[in-house]
């Protein structure tokens, strides 16, 4: 056998020991998941306070679609938090995730007519801090008036 054709074998082999196993995908896989749930923990607060930054980070890491399906557990996750605080449970009044999820649809609007216009203006966030004591209803009615 000729010495070309062991290197044509030899640089076969090491393609093959580079491929990924399924263990080290695995592996990887949930360290993209981690970073990116860290990554949403650590921008839900200042996005659902009106940090367009925040909001930009967070839009990067998560989708509008998965965005929305954690917002339909908004309920399931108020009465446990409540539950570990030992307080009581108020569906009614605003919460931080409605804050955050009127911010993320608006920063998804943002991206999408920045795709088609570069000269878009940045969207006008609320702020939590700002809304507190106000009811869920009176919120939502206000945010489609804007």
């Amino acid at each position: 056998m000729s010495l070309k054709a062991r290197m044509k074998k030899v640089v076969a082999a090491s393609k093959e020991l580079k491929k990924e196993t399924p263990r080290e995908k695995a592996i990887r896989e949930y360290e993209e998941r981690k970073r990116k749930s860290e990554q949403m923990a650590e921008n839900a607060l200042p996005c659902s306070c009106g940090n367009l930054e925040a909001c930009l980070k967070y839009a990067e890491v998560t989708s509008e679609e998965m965005n929305d399906t954690l917002y339909e557990y908004r309920d399931a996750i108020i009465e446990v938090m409540a539950m570990q605080k030992g307080e009581t449970v108020d569906l009614k009044s605003l919460d931080m995730q409605d804050v955050l999820q009127a911010n993320i649809k608006k920063v998804y609007r943002y991206l999408e007519e920045k795709q088609v216009n570069a000269a878009v203006d940045p969207p006008g966030l609320e702020n939590y801090e700002e809304l507190k004591g106000m009811s869920r209803s009176e919120f939502e009615s206000k945010v489609k008036e804007s």
